[in-house]
């Protein structure tokens, strides 16, 4: 993660050291300048890092899900211990040492993953052309920008569970389970 951000920062102080061109919202609505942004970044990084170290390990208090099971059921295994449906996860808040668990394992990716798309970003931004007229249009102005980060974070958090989805079918039975 901290990697991930400081290409994202190291970018951006390469091709716009002014930051006349910068979509990071700390900057367009508050004019936050460079310095501003290393030390969100690191308050930013040590939070999310912090979320990865108070993960419990998984056992023996979070169950491996049993084997075979379809994605719906691993879902639901997955995000609340089979006691509700996967899209519960829209209103319903899992279990207290679970909800830590799923925030330890799931938070490097979207940091990691917008920290990248940042750097795309900025070479998209400073390339010229249509390159840059797409991202423009992709990101301009806050509102674009929040959607765009929203899809980007939905998309890599749907991609991590398939991800986890595919490594317990990967696995298959082990030792022991019935």
């Amino acid at each position: 993660m901290a990697a991930a951000r400081g290409l994202d920062l190291a970018s951006t102080h390469l091709f716009d050291p002014d930051l006349l061109g910068e979509q990071n919202l700390l900057r367009t609505l508050f004019g936050a300048g460079f310095a501003t942004l290393v030390a969100v970044n690191v308050a930013v990084v040590a939070l999310l890092c912090g979320l990865y170290a108070r993960s419990p390990r998984p056992q023996p208090r979070i169950d491996p899900p049993p084997p075979g099971l379809a994605l719906s059921p691993f879902l639901s295994f997955f995000l609340y211990a089979g006691h509700h449906p996967w899209w519960h996860i829209a209103f319903r808040r899992p279990g207290r040492t679970r909800a830590r668990w799923l925030l330890g394992r799931m938070v490097p990716w979207p940091a990691i993953g917008v920290s990248l798309l940042a750097v795309t970003g900025n070479v998209l931004a400073h390339s010229g052309g249509a390159p840059s007229r797409a991202w423009g249009a992709l990101v301009g102005g806050p509102v674009r920008l929040v959607l765009t980060l929203a899809t980007f974070v939905l998309l890599v958090i749907a991609t991590w569970l398939c991800a986890e989805y595919l490594a317990y079918r990967a696995v298959g039975p082990r030792a022991g389970d019935a």
